[in-house]
């Protein structure tokens, strides 16, 4: 290896977030494994520039938002553009993360922006999808489990980001890596017109999340009775 590709090489994994231990995160590489290398070819191309990770954010929320709309319109042609999209808006979200660490310039409120908008954008996508499905299909009822399954995701980080807060836990991007996979299963499904199958899915995972939740705050209880 030579100087360059080695320093080359300690810069990205400097750029990395620390990997997580949930079963997701470790179960689950599409993050660390695709988007994050396409991520460093970004930053490679931007580090020396005044690009600022907080304009990658927004870059990337933009292109998500863009995704969603392309969706919404309920037009085969649009459904791959949008598919493209998403993947793009996924990469860049992770830029905007190695960025900051490259250059040391993470902020609390980089990490706001970016988890603030990352919420927005996916109850957005997930209606998108839900519109699109049924100005595509014309059934009133995907348009319904659309919205239902962009509300269920809303519930579920609430509820998570109320557990991060309680457990005091400050680990950011944990649920990178399951983001990361929704956007890549986002794509061949908009490429073969079967959207409702990530409708599905996440009516399943997200419905699965919130009816085993009353287990996890009896586990967390039984973990530290007497905290207040």
């Amino acid at each position: 290896m030579t100087g360059d590709a080695k320093e080359n090489d300690i810069e990205y994994h400097k750029s990395l977030k620390e990997e997580g231990r949930s079963f997701l995160e470790k179960g689950l590489r599409v993050d660390k494994y695709l988007f994050r290398p396409l991520g460093w070819l970004i930053v490679r191309a931007v580090i020396r520039t005044p690009v600022s990770p907080n304009q990658l954010t927004v870059l990337s929320f933009c292109l998500g938002m863009a995704a969603a709309v392309l969706f919404a319109t309920g037009r085969p042609g649009n459904f791959t553009a949008g598919g493209i999209f998403i993947i793009l808006s996924g990469v860049i979200d992770c830029a905007d993360g190695m960025l900051a660490r490259s250059k040391n310039l993470s902020t609390e409120y980089g990490g706001f922006l970016d988890i603030s908008l990352d919420r927005i954008l996916d109850f957005f996508l997930l209606s998108g999808i839900g519109l699109g499905l049924f100005r595509y299909t014309g059934r009133t009822l995907l348009l319904v489990l659309g919205l239902f399954a962009a509300g269920l995701n809303s519930l579920q980080n609430t509820l998570f980001y109320l557990a991060k807060g309680y457990t005091k836990n400050t680990k950011r991007g944990d649920r990178g890596e399951a983001r990361s996979l929704l956007f890549l299963l986002i794509l061949p499904a908009s490429l073969f017109r079967r959207l409702d199958l990530i409708v599905y899915m996440m009516l399943v995972e997200t419905a699965l999340f919130v009816l085993l939740r009353p287990a996890y705050l009896y586990r967390l209880k039984k973990a530290a009775p007497n905290r207040p």
